[in-house]
Formats: structure tokens, sequence, C-alpha cells
């Protein structure tokens, strides 16, 4: 069971994270959230989609090009030498995601819509964001809901950026309801590479998650990049790292496809700047993710991200199982 946010990659010329889904890195998975009775078989969480983020060109989404497309709707456009002024430009995102099982025991689908408002201008920006997600189950009357409610802002200084962002969760399950989040990333941006590293918390009841991200990306020619990253995630005092590699690629000025694929350990995610939790305790081994982002003019961007992730452990036992589904959204920065 799980909740997390899928969202769309942009491998754009900087970093990348890992939405789908599968969190990263899992060991022996912790005892699964309960919804309800305890009689009741374990509750699974839902994802969530996310919000945008910031990275000059274009940062991160989803997670696949190593970086969330959050960097994308968080970064402003450079401003022109010649602008007197730096006004604030709003900007608004929607994205919507379903995520299916195959093979699996109690959870069904995992579906979401995530909302996203701010701000930004030549240097810095603020944002607000939701997203709200449902785990379908099959042995359990009641659904589980989660929502994550998260605040950030990000701001630069020539070739370095700053982002973090901190928010909750509320869920219909008490032992997730009102936990703590919080994300913080600094990135360099050389000439023609690149690196980043990310640190996350999620506080639950029962539970706690640390997350460092740290990558690296190169610029092969003007049109595609190249990332490698690391996932080290430690949870309560289990450590699960894994290994990220994507890559994107732009045919043309308005399109932009990116790969990114990970192996290692996962449990528990936080992606996204915080608007893709995932709180469930399945083990995941290992997955891919596929986005595209089409500039449709005016200001106007579309989204899609395919995301697969295969599991190997659920509610305590060992057992193989998909989870695999899309996201789609668009961005709008005025």
């Amino acid at each position: 069971m799980k909740l997390r946010i899928l969202w769309t990659l942009c491998a754009a010329s900087a970093l990348a994270a890992t939405l789908p889904l599968a969190p990263a890195g899992w060991a022996e998975e912790p005892a699964p959230v309960e919804a309800s009775a305890p009689a009741d078989p374990p509750q699974a969480e839902t994802p969530t989609s996310d919000a945008p983020g910031a990275e000059a060109a274009a940062l991160h989404m989803l997670q696949l090009r190593l970086q969330d497309c959050e960097a994308k709707v968080c970064a402003a456009p450079a401003a022109t030498p010649a602008a007197a002024a730096d006004p604030w430009r709003p900007r608004l995102a929607a994205w919507g995601s379903y995520m299916g099982y195959t093979d699996a025991w109690n959870s069904s689908s995992v579906s979401g819509i995530s909302l996203l408002a701010g701000a930004d201008r030549a240097r810095g920006g603020w944002w607000l964001a939701a997203t709200t997600a449902r785990t379908a189950l099959n042995y359990q009357s009641d659904n589980f809901w989660q929502t994550a409610t998260v605040a950030g802002g990000w701001a630069e200084w020539g070739a370095l950026r700053l982002a973090g962002s901190a928010g909750y969760l509320t869920a219909s399950s008490s032992d997730l309801n009102g936990s703590p989040l919080a994300y913080l990333s600094g990135q360099y941006r050389g000439q023609g590479w690149g690196a980043e590293l990310g640190a996350s918390g999620l506080w639950l009841p029962d539970t706690t998650v640390v997350q460092v991200d740290p990558r690296v990306y190169w610029s092969l020619s003007p049109s595609v990049d190249v990332a490698v990253g690391l996932r080290l995630s430690r949870v309560d005092s289990a450590l699960r790292p894994s290994l990220r590699l994507g890559a994107s690629w732009r045919p043309f000025a308005d399109l932009e496809l990116s790969a990114l694929g990970w192996y290692g350990r996962g449990q528990y995610a936080l992606e996204s700047a915080g608007l893709s939790v995932w709180t469930g305790s399945e083990l995941y081994k290992g997955g891919y993710r596929l986005s595209a982002s089409y500039g449709l003019g005016g200001g106007l961007a579309l989204d899609a991200v395919w995301s697969h992730d295969l599991g190997t452990r659920q509610d305590g036992k060992a057992h193989s199982f998909d989870l695999l589904g899309g996201t789609v959204g668009l961005r709008w920065q005025f």
C-alpha cells in the first residue's frame, strides 16, 4: 500500500528524480499500514499526482530524468536583459494519474489529482499545491484516501539554485493523518554539466523516512542530456539504496522526450518536492519511466508520463507484482 504522485519526467538539461511510483530503497518491509480494524488486511496507500518544480530550462516533474518535472513549473523563464522591471509571472498546473496493480493482494489501483498555483520572477518564485489520491482496495469496504498539501519556493544566484518545500499529509487513516514532510535541494549548473543534491524527510507516526538524492548530468549535445543518480533512503534503521540512469532528447524546440530506469531497493518515497508521497510498505526492485513534454504555445505545455515498477513484497510476504500506469498534465506560465 502506498501513496505517491507520479509526475512527468522532464529530462531537460538539468537533473531528475523518480515518480512514479516506486520509492527508492527497501529492505524488509515494515508492518503494512492498517487502514481500519486490525483484523482487516493492511490498507494500501494511494499515490499522488505531483507538482512542478523548478529548473532553468526545465527541471523535473516526475522523476523520469532523474529529476522531477516539478522544476519545470517552478522555474521561471529567463528574463530579457533589457527588461527594466522584474514582474511576477503567475503559473498554474494540473495533473491526473492512474496506476493499476497486477497480481496484487489487497490493492487494486491508485489514482490522484494534483493542482498547483504559484508565481515567479527572474531569480526566484513560490508555489502552493495539493495532491489528493485514492487507493482502491479489493478486500476492504472503505478505500484509502490521502492528500499532500505543500508550499515551496526557489531562488538562484548565477549557476546556483536552491529550492525547498514543506507540508503535511491528511489521510483517512489515523496512522498517517497529520504527518509532516520537508524537502530541500541545491543545484549547480555549469557549462555542459551540472550536479544536484536533494534531501527530504517524512515523519509518520510509526516510521521516519529520510531520503538523499545526489545526481550528476551532462549535455552530450544541444538536444541530448544524460544523468546518473543515487537514492539513499533510510526507513527507520534500514538503508535502501538504488541507482538511477536517465536521458532526455529534444528533437524539436517544443518537444522533449525522456527515459529513466532504476534498480535497487525501494519502499516509501517523497518526490516532486513533496507532492508525490508514497507511504506504503510495499517493496520494489526496479522500474522505468517514459515521458514527453510538448509546448502548445501561449505559455501552455502538455506533459505525459508512463511508469512501470516491479514489486517483490506485499504485506510482509514475498510476492511478485507490477504497478503500472500514467500521468497526464497541463502547465501554464502566464
